[in-house]
């Protein structure tokens, strides 16, 4: 760190510094200005309630404490409004969880039984349908599912053999069907 880091630091936090002051100056300015916005406000109240249009403005021993109330119900709309800026800014970035992890192990339990109970009525009608086949019609399936995976096992070979050999012309002879 040199010198000029030093001094350039210094000139911005003196930069900060003024316009802070000048931010309280202009808020210390204004403050006579929003008491008297207050006290109109109040004042409208009051007629309104009262269901004078035009009448005369309430006595001025009720202009301060009405003035007082609105700057209370100003400042209390002031800091709720903090805190709901607050509470956005310091809310989880995340979705939180809708449900425990003991709550979603027990739905998946169930989902698993009622898949098992499926499955076990699949499973009993295919047996039920071997039982009505004939030997001969149980050959043919079984022959069936070895000439299915005989075909994929032809295939896959094929299909791996020109993969990995793709850069030369030998390539092995398509399946016959």
């Amino acid at each position: 760190m040199g010198d000029g880091d030093g001094d350039g630091e210094e000139d911005e936090r003196e930069a900060w510094t003024l316009r802070i002051h000048s931010a309280v100056l202009r808020a210390l300015d204004a403050q006579p200005l929003w008491e008297q916005e207050a006290a109109l406000l109040a004042q409208r109240a009051c007629e309104a309630a009262s269901g004078r249009g035009g009448a005369p403005p309430a006595p001025q021993q009720h202009q301060p404490e009405l003035a007082r109330g609105v700057t209370d119900a100003l400042a209390a709309l002031m800091r709720s409004d903090k805190e709901r800026l607050q509470a956005g800014v310091f809310r989880p970035s995340h979705a939180l969880p809708t449900m425990s992890v003991e709550q979603f192990g027990e739905a998946e339990l169930a989902r698993m039984q009622v898949a098992g109970r499926k499955q076990a009525a699949r499973d009993a009608s295919q047996a039920a349908a071997r039982v009505d086949m004939g030997s001969e019609e149980e050959e043919e399936e079984r022959l069936a599912k070895a000439r299915a995976w005989d075909d994929w096992k032809v295939c896959a070979c094929v299909a791996y053999c020109n993969f990995h050999q793709s850069s030369s012309d030998t390539r092995l002879p398509a399946p016959h069907k």
